[in-house]
């Protein structure tokens, strides 16, 4: 959390300053970048974690026709 006031344009300073731009506007120049807020040399979630197995054996929850018709015909 900052206590530093800022307005929409730090979102556009961020982007200049994460990506070496140039700055768009005197207004955006003047904001603060708000790259305290970010760590981009540890990004997480560079391996995400693996899915959950599911159950194939059973019919699923899901309420569609092909579900339904395979309860009361199977």
């Amino acid at each position: 959390m900052s206590h530093t006031v800022a307005d929409y344009t730090a979102i556009l300073k961020l982007i200049e300053t994460r990506f070496k731009l140039a700055n768009l506007s005197k207004r955006a120049a003047a904001q603060v970048d708000m790259s305290e807020f970010f760590d981009f040399t540890n990004p997480p979630w560079m391996t995400p974690p693996s899915s959950p197995l599911q159950d194939t054996t059973k019919l699923c929850n899901y309420p569609c026709n092909k579900c339904r018709n395979a309860t009361t015909t199977g």
